[in-house]
């Protein structure tokens, strides 16, 4: 029961994240997106949402729930290694990522996120707390 309490508190916390960020004029990059959900929300809100992720199958899911939502002008979803990311150096204003960083290279993938965050951007993630002894925060 505590697992799902933590859950519930966490999906809440990130939910309020986007909540208090997105509008319009505001870039989100939706990392290792899935079906979208969270660029979806982000979008629905009103920001320009990119959305990756190396899955074929979940990239066109995520194109489809923006389609079926009418957000696919402000919201689109693209294959892409998120650790060597194509995009310009800050180019977006925030990024959110739930519960997939365990399957990429951790430092890779973080400062590549570095990069194509503003200076002043913002990111939430989520991720096992064994993983934090081998990342450095230092830019």
């Amino acid at each position: 029961m505590k697992y799902y309490s933590i859950v519930r508190l966490s999906e809440a916390f990130k939910l309020r994240f986007i909540d208090e960020r997105a509008r319009e004029n505001v870039k989100f990059l939706d990392f290792a997106c899935g079906n979208g959900e969270n660029g979806l929300y982000a979008a629905s809100r009103g920001s320009t949402v990119i959305g990756i992720d190396i899955s074929p199958e979940g990239i066109e899911n995520a194109n489809e729930n923006a389609k079926s939502m009418s957000l696919s002008n402000q919201c689109t979803f693209q294959v892409m290694d998120g650790e060597n990311m194509n995009f310009e150096s800050g180019y977006f204003d925030y990024a959110v990522e739930y519960g997939a960083l365990h399957h990429v290279d951790l430092p890779c993938a973080l400062k590549e996120l570095a990069r194509v965050l503003k200076s002043d951007g913002e990111m939430i993630l989520s991720i096992k707390i064994s993983r934090l002894s081998k990342i450095s925060f230092s830019p």
